[in-house]
């Protein structure tokens, strides 16, 4: 290891021991490491989402669990952040008035306020523009779910809380390259 331990004691003063250790600079590697074997995925998948450049609404109330979907998805989309469903009917419905739309909706089932995710889901739907854009619940509590459950109520797919990168890209990716965008 070529690190060497110094130990300097003095008797009522305590004893300091201090360990050197060479710094050695790392090699980046071409393949997948054995701690990150899906990294070439991940970065296929995010240059495909770079590539659509697709606006996402994320709808969390969970402060943290927001914050992770927006930095997860910041260098490959248009990222616009509702804390609650009044605030993302807002966005939705200025992005309507300026003849947009987002192209797909990250849905959290537990929103706090008078709609819960699948209330929201059902008022997003009203709107014509909104018929067919992918709305995708997330949820903690996928134990009593299945997703033919979330299929029936209306949504396009469904995560699992804590969401990973990987899969998080994976489920937009299968999304949005299923149809063609437009505003």
């Amino acid at each position: 290891m070529r690190g060497h331990i110094e130990v300097d004691t003095a008797p009522g003063q305590g004893t300091t021991v201090t360990v050197h250790l060479p710094l050695l600079e790392a090699q980046p590697s071409p393949t997948a490491s054995a701690l990150h074997p899906e990294a070439p995925d991940l970065r296929r998948l995010q240059q495909r989402l770079r590539a659509h450049h697709p606006r996402i609404l994320i709808v969390e109330d969970n402060p943290e669990n927001a914050r992770f979907l927006e930095l997860a998805l910041q260098d490959v989309a248009e990222v616009t952040v509702a804390a609650d469903a009044t605030r993302a009917l807002k966005a939705i419905d200025a992005q309507l008035q300026e003849n947009r739309r987002f192209d797909l909706i990250l849905l959290d089932l537990n929103l706090p306020g008078d709609f819960d995710g699948q209330a929201l889901l059902h008022e997003i739907r009203r709107r014509p523009a909104y018929h067919h854009v992918p709305i995708v619940a997330q949820t903690a509590y996928a134990e009593p779910f299945r997703l033919e459950d979330f299929l029936a109520e209306g949504f396009d797919g469904f995560l699992i809380k804590p969401i990973d990168r990987l899969t998080l890209y994976r489920e937009l990716d299968r999304l949005l390259t299923r149809q063609p965008t437009s505003s």
